[in-house]
């Protein structure tokens, strides 16, 4: 779409009034082409909305977390004390066909109305995928006597994850069958023989690492990649989607997205989840900034021969799909690995040479310009987070893999060892006695050979 066309699309007065309803109390953040725009940013106005159109904006993107005010988030050091809630909101992403992205969707919602939720939104991703989201108000109000404000994203997580396990156990493998028996034996055949229960999650992938700050493209937004609408659907709209019903000039703006809620009608899902999270043994507590910790700064950076075995793979063999979240962990790995920026750009071009399919030059840039507008960094997604490291067969673990969370821990201690070892050694040679050089014919001693090869031939004469 050329920029006359993309401005008058923006300029319709129903889609201005929809956008404008989702942002209150939300961060809303403009594309534009492969960058980003100035975060935090908020829309109040529908002459706010037009400037930014004006201004070249392709696309909009707003945050999964509802605050009280979004321009302070950077002011904040508990950002929780902010937020006033978050919705849930699946994201399905397809790699090989609308299709399995739809199957997904339609199996989620299934999920969602097993567990007693009635109003659910859903839309299309624009591109390749669905979203599926049930209202904060759904939820309930506290867990384990703490806001449910308090909760995300370690609750989100959880929820997506759990919601995850129940679809794969309740027909996804025989939705793909029906699909394409051939093409579901293959995948199916491939993965087992690694060893990697990942399908039908490499097939397609439902986020479930969201963090805070996350966004999300708002609903009758463009998509840069194919200039398609992400429209919102009702489920009957879902079960018949096709591709020409989110062209530009097919769209009406008759369905919301995360318009209608029950009070506390999710309430049953968070149980279950809370339960099925509580047998994994893992404990569940609250992230008081919800963000992932920055590691401390490192004397020096970490060499390459340190780095742990799946970043070695990534950078070795590339990727054949997942290159954005293979992106996401190396910018993140390197950054919190003390390489410069220079140093980050030259790897991650030459990383993405050797995927089969390149990223783009212009996402890889905006990558690159976002990491550089970032104070500290974090620290890339931890070992077991799912949806990286064994979802991309890279993670192939060694001894040291298994006492350690993150790759970055990996690189530190291995980087300390040898530090230790090296002043360990420089201990021993300081300890060690010289050697003495002693005159046969005066018996004076001498610790450098030279001076004492002067003096014998002297002392001799």
């Amino acid at each position: 779409m050329d920029r006359f066309e993309i401005k008058k699309f923006y300029s319709q007065e129903k889609l201005v009034e929809k956008i404008l309803e989702l942002s209150k109390h939300r961060e809303v953040v403009p594309r534009y082409g492969e960058g980003f725009g100035k975060r935090p940013s908020i829309v109040n106005f529908p002459g706010d909305f037009l400037l930014w159109v004006n201004n070249g904006a392709t696309s909009f993107h707003g945050s999964v977390e509802v605050w009280r005010n979004p321009l302070l988030i950077d002011n904040v050091k508990d950002k929780s004390s902010l937020r006033l809630g978050w919705d849930l909101v699946i994201d399905i992403d397809s790699d090989i066909g609308i299709e399995y992205g739809k199957v997904t969707a339609e199996l989620f919602v299934k999920a969602l109305q097993d567990h007693g939720i009635k109003n659910i939104s859903i839309k299309f991703s624009g591109s390749r995928g669905f979203h599926v989201a049930v209202h904060r108000n759904a939820l309930p109000e506290t867990i384990h006597g703490k806001g449910i404000e308090r909760w995300y994203p370690q609750l989100h997580r959880i929820i997506v994850s759990y919601l995850r396990d129940y679809i794969e156990k309740n027909g996804l493998y025989d939705k793909f069958y029906d699909i394409d028996p051939e093409k579901a034996e293959k995948f199916f055949e491939m993965d087992w023989k690694k060893g990697h229960k990942q399908l039908p999650f490499k097939v397609t992938n439902p986020e479930n690492n969201w963090s805070s700050r996350h966004l999300f493209r708002m609903p009758y937004s463009l998509n840069e990649k194919t200039w398609l609408v992400s429209i919102p659907l009702t489920i009957e709209q879902l079960k018949k989607f096709t591709m020409e019903m989110a062209k530009p000039e097919n769209v009406t703006f008759e369905t919301g997205f995360l318009e209608t809620y029950e009070k506390g009608e999710a309430l049953g899902l968070v149980v279950q989840a809370l339960d099925w999270h509580a047998k994994t043994n893992k404990k569940l507590e609250i992230e008081e900034t919800g963000e992932r910790k920055a590691y401390e700064v490192l004397k020096g950076k970490i060499p390459e021969v340190f780095f742990p075995p799946c970043i070695k793979n990534l950078l070795k063999n590339g990727l054949e799909d997942g290159r954005k979240r293979g992106l996401f962990i190396l910018l993140n790995f390197l950054r919190s690995a003390n390489y410069s920026f220079a140093e980050i750009e030259n790897i991650v071009i030459k990383w993405n040479e050797k995927n089969q399919q390149p990223l783009r030059d212009g996402y890889i840039r905006a990558q690159l310009s976002w990491q550089k507008r970032q104070n500290k960094s974090i620290a890339p997604p931890n070992c077991f987070a799912e949806g990286y490291y064994s979802d991309l067969l890279i993670c192939e673990p060694d001894s040291l893999c298994k006492s350690i969370k993150n790759p970055v821990s990996y690189g530190v201690v291995k980087l300390r060892s040898s530090q230790e070892t090296k002043k360990t050694k420089e201990r021993k040679d300081e300890k060690k006695p010289k050697k003495e050089f002693i005159c046969p014919t005066c018996g004076k001693k001498y610790v450098i050979e030279a001076a004492f090869k002067n003096h014998v031939e002297k002392c001799f004469e």
